[in-house]
């Protein structure tokens, strides 16, 4: 019957009956016969609209949670509750032969050397600084990871235990029109003598082949995840054509095949915590104006040890 047509899985809900999904809309309804126990939200409706088309919808009620809504709409609509769903950060290419960016010494100078604050107020942005590669609305968020304090003279000693007393030299790949962004992170590096050697692109695709195929010692970027769980963003960093963490690898398979779902988060928090050890990628902080946003009619209860009943394992949602 449809109810075992392969398209609805084995999940909280089923598509609905007389429907189809498309590219603009999924109606989903719930499936009582959930192994993960009674279904609240009796059904669930997904619209793709842009970013503006979202914000209007939020105005005139037609929907109740979003993924980065314009932020003035978010500032301005108060029925709104927001939840920042990003993180700054710098990959490093740890597979170029010889580079120093292979010495993990090397990249914790790095981490110590950076100091958000000044970056985000380049970039017009509030920040909180980043632990790790997803922030605190994301489950697999470590909450016992926090940020070390800016330590330049601890970074030129850890260079010099790594070997570069006298500091080191790196290609530094950046989308042109960030500029003061790119001579903001130079400056910084240079106080702990480490030079950028600056690779301005202007072409968004040239950077981006750049950073996909290693043809780059560091680039910046800021990643939000759009199924709300950190095995997105550990996935998309673990094991790239810059660096492999092959424990984190490992850690993620072993997440994606269980279905014990306190297990699974305490999986996704061993990774986050080891990708925040070895320092692949550089975790600098969060945008305080990268929201998820939710209308404030409606209750989402944080439930992330248990089943979640949005199939993302991140929170229970109930009408009020």
């Amino acid at each position: 019957g449809k109810e075992n047509d392969p398209i609805n899985g084995s999940g909280p809900f089923k598509v609905k009956d007389g429907t189809k999904p498309t590219a603009e809309s999924l109606e989903l309804t719930a499936f009582d016969g959930y192994h993960g126990g009674k279904v609240y939200v009796r059904s669930l409706s997904f619209i793709a609209l842009n970013g503006e088309d979202r914000g209007e919808a939020f105005n005139a009620n037609k929907g109740d949670i979003t993924d980065s809504p314009p932020l003035a709409i978010t500032r301005e609509h108060g029925s709104l509750t927001v939840e920042p769903n990003a993180v700054f950060l710098i990959p490093l290419n740890t597979k170029r032969a010889g580079s120093p960016l292979q010495n993990q010494k090397v990249r914790e100078a790095i981490h110590l050397t950076i100091d958000p604050a000044p970056l985000a107020k380049i970039r017009g942005e509030e920040p909180i600084p980043a632990s790790q590669l997803m922030p605190s609305s994301i489950p697999g968020y470590n909450p016992d990871l926090t940020r070390p304090a800016r330590d330049v003279a601890k970074a030129k000693q850890l260079l010099k235990e790594a070997g570069y007393p006298n500091g080191v030299t790196i290609n530094f790949t950046y989308y042109a029109p960030s500029q003061k962004t790119a001579d903001e992170i130079s400056r910084q590096l240079a106080e702990a003598g480490i030079k950028l050697k600056q690779d301005p692109q202007t072409e968004v695709k040239n950077l981006g082949q750049k950073a996909a195929t290693g043809g780059t010692d560091m680039y910046f970027q800021t990643y939000s995840t759009d199924i709300l769980d950190a095995s997105d963003t550990l996935s998309v960093y673990s094991d790239t054509a810059n660096y492999t963490n092959e424990k984190v690898v490992k850690l993620l398979a072993d997440a994606q095949n269980t279905f014990d779902s306190s297990k699974r988060l305490g999986l996704l928090q061993e990774a986050s915590k080891e990708m925040s050890t070895d320092l692949g990628v550089i975790p600098v902080y969060t945008p305080k104006s990268s929201p998820i946003s939710y209308n404030k009619n409606l209750v989402l209860q944080r439930d992330i040890n248990s089943s979640n009943l949005l199939g993302i394992y991140w929170a229970k949602v109930y009408a009020k």
